[in-house]
């Protein structure tokens, strides 16, 4: 709110917090003079004796690398899950691959049911997920001690990537049999 409309409003707005964005990073002596020029008071502010210089350098080096990793576990988690799903849906699936195979199905078209099943299944996993992810982050940012700045290059690697390698690898490892169908009906 601008200092006109606080007055106007009858508020009597006093500054609290000042930021500033300087157009290059500054040097550590210039630091060092601006902590010392806001200990000894030399500049004019409202907050003294409490007032301290701070300065926000962005993220630290290591967030890239924590990033990855959490990329990897996760991409971990989304193997081991699509593995047990996948297994699951296999099975589940059988009498329609002998159906698939008795009416002439080229392999094709199984590795296709394979690689689709795998991203469908992987995919929606890792977007939940990855959302799931996302509303403590947000939460965290709410309290505004921290801002809401989610590695988005490591999170599109895991809702995309991820799910992308399992149905390649799904489809390229579907060992497609030409299975006899058999009819099971009761012989009366």
């Amino acid at each position: 709110m601008s200092p006109e409309t606080a007055h106007r409003l009858g508020l009597h707005p006093r500054p609290i917090v000042l930021l500033a964005r300087p157009s290059h990073q500054p040097s550590q002596a210039q630091l060092d003079e601006l902590a010392a020029a806001v200990g000894a008071g030399r500049i004019n502010t409202d907050l003294r004796p409490t007032a301290y210089s701070y300065v926000e350098n962005g993220p630290q080096r290591f967030a890239g690398t924590v990033g990855w990793i959490v990329l990897g576990v996760a991409g971990l988690i989304t193997l081991g899950a699509s593995v047990v799903a996948l297994g699951l849906a296999r099975i589940d699936a059988r009498r329609d691959e002998l159906t698939l195979g008795a009416v002439g199905a080229p392999p094709r078209t199984l590795r296709g049911i394979a690689f689709w099943q795998a991203l469908v299944l992987a995919g929606l996993g890792s977007i939940v997920g990855g959302a799931f992810a996302l509303v403590p982050a947000y939460a965290m940012s709410l309290s505004g001690q921290m801002a809401f700045a989610p590695p988005w290059l490591q999170l599109g690697a895991t809702a995309v990537g991820v799910p992308l390698v399992i149905a390649i690898v799904t489809a390229l490892t579907r060992r497609v049999r030409r299975p006899a169908f058999v009819d099971r009906t009761a012989i009366g």
